[in-house]
């Protein structure tokens, strides 16, 4: 069965999320919040998933999207993981014409924000 481009998006894009929020609950404390934000830009959909987690230092921004790599701490290696997640939404959100991006401090916790073009969200 071949489904409708626009809804193969959303599914790839639920993915996104779901792998965001995923991530979010593996690295947040019990006690700690996540919450998920949307809002429509001009011509945008921004998605942010935040944590009040353990935090990602700044020096390893640029690598986490890497496929297979992972931040050297000892709560991460304790969570697990397989080093792939970031990178398939990575390549999901761009292949959607979107960006993604981090924002965090270490000890305060993690945003995670993507935006993709407004038409791959809509419902048919």
């Amino acid at each position: 069965m071949r489904y409708p481009r626009s809804q193969l998006m959303r599914v790839k894009i639920k993915g996104v999320i779901t792998n965001l929020l995923s991530n979010a609950l593996k690295f947040t404390l019990t006690g700690g919040a996540i919450r998920i934000n949307v809002h429509k830009l001009d011509t945008e959909v921004e998605v942010r998933v935040s944590d009040t987690g353990i935090g990602i230092p700044e020096e390893e921004f640029s690598k986490i999207f890497e496929r297979f790599y992972q931040v050297d701490s000892s709560l991460m290696r304790k969570v697990g993981g397989s080093g792939i997640g970031l990178n398939i939404a990575k390549e999901y959100v761009e292949m959607h014409e979107g960006r993604i991006w981090v924002e965090s401090k270490v000890g305060e916790g993690s945003t995670f924000a993507f935006t993709v073009p407004a038409q791959i969200t809509a419902l048919e």
